[in-house]
């Protein structure tokens, strides 16, 4: 049932894709970040099945602090960002200022975190992670794509 509700995205994407869409940029960027969200919650997915607590894998507040006191993160996260407002996917004329920046940080840097955990336990070896990266990635695809169409 799943994959009946996912054909529709999955042809648009590989429509985007045929169009050369995906090999933009920002729109690879914008994959990458699914994945890592994807790697995240699979990761919170493995441990939750373990019954692990969720303080035991919850990035701290300190380890979110020294993840963005390094300039690549927030580069990447402040890119991330700008990267959604290029692809139509903040709405146009709403300005990205410093207040939403820094909550944006504070979201993305526990995601990448937790990503950079379920690599380093191989939760990216696993197939239901890879056919979730695909999906989501197919997703995210079909929307950057639709949103293209509708500038048009």
């Amino acid at each position: 049932m799943l994959l009946m509700g996912a054909a529709p995205a999955v042809a648009v994407a590989a429509e985007a894709r045929a169009k050369g869409i995906a090999d933009k940029p920002e729109v690879k960027r914008q994959l990458e970040a699914m994945k890592m969200l994807v790697l995240a919650q699979m990761y919170v997915k493995k441990k939750r099945d373990a019954n692990a607590q969720p303080d035991s894998y919850r990035p701290k507040q300190e380890e979110i602090e020294a993840y963005l006191k390094e300039p690549k993160n927030t580069q990447q996260a402040d890119q991330y960002l700008e990267d959604l407002k290029k692809i139509g996917l903040v709405p146009e004329g709403q300005p990205i200022t410093d207040e939403v920046r820094e909550q944006f940080r504070q979201q993305w840097a526990p995601m990448s975190i937790m990503a950079e955990k379920g690599r380093a336990e191989g939760v990216e070896n696993d197939r239901s992670t890879q056919l979730q990266i695909q999906f989501q990635q197919a997703v995210a695809l079909s929307r950057i794509y639709s949103s293209e169409l509708t500038k048009k």
